[in-house]
């Protein structure tokens, strides 16, 4: 049954609350508005799905500060599972808490609740943001075997992207030919962390696999793959990627960047400026390219074009 109750507001009107009155938030002040009512109206049952669906969406509207301080109001008659648990880290990490989200992981698994397939991933994330979170990740990674969680793609990028941002490459390698193939984004994770640890022939190599297992092709993993080429000083590969990623539709600012890094590695600064004219919205780590192109061919334009445009010049454009 709904309930009519004053709208803070408009004083002149009513809010109509439904079972689950926090559903239809979609800003701050909405979120708040139905808070306040939920504490002020008796009438309302305050259960756990109120209570998780309360965190998580500050949370994700951007404030999850007031997600923690509701949190510590909750009844201690609660009984709690692993989406509160789940939605309380997802808090924690959002503030950079790394420390306060693992206590509240390890509340959860003494509170003798298992984690789900949604438990892991942000953690495993947050251990590969800094080489002194690594040591968490295997013990975690293990943990997912353990409770018998069927590997799904957020956790399996997750995994891979923890062991590869380390140089882990020979684990990140085991984690995906663990993991299942169907979706593009497991292959993008290992393809992306083949590229970051200088491993260019086995990111091509991976990339021709794709194409010939009928994996979507999409922006990342060209961005990756002409990445891959231009550490290789490869231009017949990165054209030959360019051409097929113009075919296809997803040529991503972050390709064309990479473009202009394998055009003026190969001494082609007419296709790096051709590259860097085709970036609609040039961020700093396309005019970082740019003079480096300069330098292969004509230094000259790639300053110019950085003046002229008037762009945030970062420092490593002048190295």
């Amino acid at each position: 049954m709904e309930a009519l109750l004053p709208n803070p507001l408009h004083p002149t009107k009513t809010l109509t609350l439904s079972p689950n009155p926090l559903h239809s938030c979609k800003t701050l002040d909405h979120l708040r508005q139905a808070h306040a009512q939920l504490l002020k109206s008796p009438s309302l049952s305050f259960n756990l799905n109120l209570a998780t669906k309360l965190i998580s969406s500050y949370t994700a509207l951007g404030d999850p500060p007031s997600a923690l301080q509701a949190s510590l109001h909750h009844p201690k008659t609660l009984e709690k599972d692993a989406f509160y648990y789940n939605a309380l880290i997802q808090a924690h990490l959002s503030l950079g808490q790394f420390a306060e989200a693992l206590a509240a992981f390890s509340l959860m698994l003494s509170d003798s609740h298992l984690p789900n397939p949604f438990s892991l991933p942000p953690l495993l994330k947050a251990c590969s943001s800094s080489p002194k979170f690594l040591p968490f990740g295997p013990p975690l990674h293990a943990l997912y075997f353990k409770c018998g969680i069927h590997p799904n793609s957020f956790v399996c990028v997750a995994i891979i992207d923890l062991y590869a941002k380390h140089g882990l490459v020979r684990e990140a390698q085991k984690a995906f030919d663990a993991a299942p193939k169907c979706d593009h984004v497991v292959w993008n994770a290992m393809l992306s962390g083949l590229t970051q640890t200088g491993r260019p022939l086995e990111a091509l190599s991976l990339f021709c696999r794709m194409i010939a297992d009928g994996v979507r092709v999409d922006s990342v993993a060209v961005a990756c793959t002409i990445a891959a080429c231009a550490q290789l000083c490869n231009g017949s590969a990165g054209a030959q990627t360019h051409a097929r990623a113009l075919r296809s539709g997803c040529l991503s600012p972050a390709a064309l960047t990479s473009l202009i890094e394998l055009y003026a590695a190969c001494s082609d600064p007419h296709s790096a400026r051709h590259a860097f004219d085709e970036i609609e919205v040039k961020d700093h780590a396309a005019f970082n390219t740019k003079p480096r192109c300069g330098f292969a061919g004509y230094c000259s334009s790639g300053l110019e074009t950085t003046g002229e445009i008037g762009a945030r010049i970062h420092c490593s454009t002048w190295i």
